[in-house]
């Protein structure tokens, strides 16, 4: 065996003729942790990755530059402390947020810190909600919102196996006999 300085291993080789051309023949192929990274390289999962990102947002007013942001603050034409995108259809917490039939939840719920327009905690702050949104609170904003998101998969059907993608996937490799990384 033979191994270059990047671990890449080479094929040792002999050579026949059969009297007009030179025939070579592998001593052996590849190393067997060289052939299981490929085939764990190539598993392909058989099972639905089918998955939805529900999202509900948090709103928060302050009255005064010297107060802090509270959704007690909230004004009555204001949106709802949850509540989806646009404002209009409130929900009393996150866990009253609906899920659509077939379904079920995936994780927990997590901050949208991702993207920008964000500050770290994930606030974007606005002089009203229908204003810009800016990712820093200043003098003039008073409202701020952030996007809390949860996934979701199809539930299985009654009596069936829980769902694989909610399972680690090296779980399903080292079931169908293949080496993870």
């Amino acid at each position: 065996d033979c191994a270059d300085s990047a671990g890449c291993s080479r094929m040792n080789s002999s050579a026949l003729t059969d009297g007009n051309s030179l025939v070579i023949q592998p001593r052996h192929t590849r190393p067997a942790a060289a052939a299981a990274a490929a085939a764990a390289a190539t598993y392909a999962p058989t099972y639905p990755t089918q998955q939805l990102l529900l999202d509900a947002y948090e709103h928060e007013r302050r009255l005064t530059v010297f107060q802090s942001y509270s959704s007690a603050d909230l004004l009555p034409l204001d949106c709802s402390h949850w509540a989806d995108e646009s404002g209009k259809r409130p929900y009393t917490s996150l866990a009253a947020v609906p899920l659509p039939s077939g379904w079920r939840w995936r994780g927990e719920w997590r901050i949208d810190c991702d993207g920008g327009g964000k500050g770290e905690d994930g606030w974007q702050y606005a002089l009203n909600w229908n204003t810009g949104w800016l990712s820093a609170s200043n003098a003039l904003t008073h409202v701020r919102r952030r996007r809390w998101v949860r996934l979701a998969e199809p539930a299985p059907a009654n009596g069936s196996e829980p769902h694989p993608s909610s399972q680690n996937h090296a779980a399903h490799a080292l079931a169908a006999g293949l080496d993870t990384p």
